[in-house]
């Protein structure tokens, strides 16, 4: 009879901290979308700076096929993982293909059942990282013929969780539990884990700051909810060993791989140049994109800065767009200028097409500015019923940077015929030229929403923070969960260190989302800003709001706690 530890996912630590910067680019360059989704950070980091391995989901691409391959494994081993895995596959846009010839088809995630190392899996994208360079990315210590076939099932859906991105529903700041301190160290300091004091604490103990995470219940049917025995707690209580695939689990596979095209999309020059090869890097950064529905022109996307990475005083010189297109591709273009230093950076788009008649937008150049800024007076092609809302992002900028990078772009005196849009430096920082995307749409419509986050929602801009995060409401909820596009309008940074900003989402549920303002490495943010839009389906109101038994604010809490063991590496 296997012992009660066999089914606690274990974990023996290795170095997370290995190759962060590689990780973080492989992760987006297998899905872009890793670049704008947030994960909140531990207790432990919440005073010192920030890293990009810290802040980066690691979910795979949607429609992806994973190739899983075997380091060892008898055939009746092989076949429990080939026959229990696929259920993930019933919910999720994913394939899983099993490879025997590793050789012609390398694998993206790696299993070994090795009896010595406990059971454990990297996480999401990191497999597929650490798989290409021969090292196993799951370990199924326990699937034994002496163990029931369900308990099989439970373990292997729960690794295989873990490969596609989901972590413990223990995790939560909710599941504090009474631990029996003493009991876990000596059950874990012995075989197979053989953990000193440390690697328990980090594994067991770390919590989320509670003012960063906020979310549903966990989940007490969730496949991802860990068991411990009943004398790992000081009641005596211990977890249900959940058996299947919870609805909540289904729920949540299925938004965040999705069947259906995405009309809001990233692109990050991680995807194709390490961020610190400064010297070498190329200054035209393109991406081939297709369209998921027909576009007549260039002017029916909405571009948006929403990552960006530079030395310290450098004159940023940075342009997104879309470029070479036809009505069903297009190029998405990242381009810097003259002796621009960047390390990196991000744009997401949306494409309007046909949905969204009632949207007017355009582009306001501003070319040659010697001093502060400019503004430009428009006018709406279609005059509107009443004031809309109206929203500025950044497209391009050339901002000096021997002073502190100071910019925003705004929309004032708003009417039901136009609007003032401003492009404009302050106190001591040049502006040279900007680019500003504006968009408006009527206040009351039943299908959009928009509006601006600013860092010092949450401070004031003389206290610099690197994290900030800020809960927006939609006045309207939605009949289904949107997506939402970012793009930065307003920078104050410390031009002496880097000017290292992202924008990001998370806990986007029908009623709103928490917006995420970071700065990570030595950055100094007095003050950054972002506009949002969230297109999606009508919006409903008053009686006819429904909730569904599951929310995606269930799923964005699994995702924003999973980087409790990014730094070490793997989860248990």
């Amino acid at each position: 009879m296997a012992p009660a530890f066999s089914r606690v996912c274990f974990y023996n630590y290795q170095n997370g901290a290995e190759d962060q910067s590689e990780r973080v680019q492989y992760s987006l360059k297998e899905n872009p979308e890793n670049g704008s989704i947030t994960v909140p950070l531990r207790i432990e980091d919440s005073d010192s700076p920030l890293d990009l391995d810290l802040i980066s989901s690691k979910l795979w691409r949607p429609g992806r096929e994973l190739k899983i391959g075997f380091l060892s494994g008898t055939e009746w081993q092989r076949d429990q993982v080939k026959k229990y895995a696929m259920h993930w596959t019933l919910y999720a846009n994913i394939r899983f293909t099993f490879v025997t010839d590793m050789a012609s088809f390398p694998p993206d995630v790696l299993v070994d059942f090795d009896a010595s190392k406990g059971t454990w899996s990297y996480l999401g994208t990191d497999c597929g990282y650490w798989s290409s360079q021969g090292r196993p990315s799951v370990n199924l210590a326990w699937i034994i013929d002496r163990r029931p076939q369900a308990e099989l099932r439970a373990d292997i859906l729960h690794q295989f969780g873990h490969v596609l991105g989901r972590v413990h529903e223990d995790e939560k700041p909710q599941a504090l539990f009474p631990w029996n301190t003493d009991q876990i160290y000596r059950d874990l300091g012995g075989p197979p884990t053989c953990w000193d004091r440390s690697q328990v604490d980090r594994c067991y103990f770390a919590r989320f700051l509670l003012k960063t995470v906020q979310g549903t219940q966990i989940d007490p049917s969730s496949i991802m909810r860990n068991y411990y025995p009943s004398t790992w707690t000081w009641n005596e209580g211990r977890t249900i060993f959940n058996l299947d695939l919870s609805e909540h689990d289904k729920e949540y596979i299925r938004y965040y791989y999705p069947s259906q095209g995405n009309l809001a999309r990233n692109f990050n020059t991680m995807e194709i140049d390490r961020p610190e090869k400064v010297e070498t890097i190329q200054k035209h950064h393109e991406k081939k994109q297709c369209f998921n529905q027909t576009q007549s022109d260039s002017s029916n996307i909405i571009t948006g800065i929403n990552w960006v990475s530079f030395r310290p005083h450098s004159r940023i010189r940075l342009d997104a767009n879309i470029v070479e297109h036809d009505q069903k591709k297009g190029i998405a273009s990242i381009r810097v200028w003259s002796e621009s230093p960047m390390y990196s950076a991000g744009m997401n788009w949306f494409e309007m097409g046909s949905r969204f008649p009632f949207v007017q937008h355009g582009v306001f150049n501003c070319h040659d500015l010697q001093g502060k800024g400019k503004s430009k007076t428009i006018t709406f092609s279609t005059p509107f019923s009443e004031p809309p809302r109206v929203v500025c992002l950044i497209k391009s900028l050339d901002l000096d940077g021997e002073n502190n990078w100071r910019f925003r772009a705004s929309p004032t005196k708003i009417t039901a015929k136009g609007f003032k849009v401003n492009a404009e430096a302050w106190h001591n920082s040049t502006l040279y030229e900007a680019n500003v995307v504006w968009v408006a749409h009527p206040a009351d419509r039943s299908n959009v929403a928009s509006g601006g986050v600013d860092a010092t929602n949450s401070r004031p801009w003389w206290k610099p923070q690197q994290d900030n995060s800020v809960e927006v409401t939609f006045d309207k909820p939605f009949l289904k969960v949107p997506r939402v596009v970012l793009g930065f309008h307003t920078f104050d940074y410390d031009s002496g260190k880097c000017l290292n900003s992202r924008a990001s989402v998370s806990l986007v549920t029908q009623t709103g989302f928490h917006c995420h303002i970071q700065a990570w490495g030595d950055s100094i943010m007095h003050r950054a800003g972002v506009s949002y839009l969230a297109p999606a389906g009508r919006l409903i109101s008053g009686n006819d709001v429904h909730y569904p038994a599951f929310t995606i604010s269930q799923a964005f809490v699994n995702l924003r706690i999973l980087n409790l063991h990014m730094r070490w590496g793997k989860v248990w």
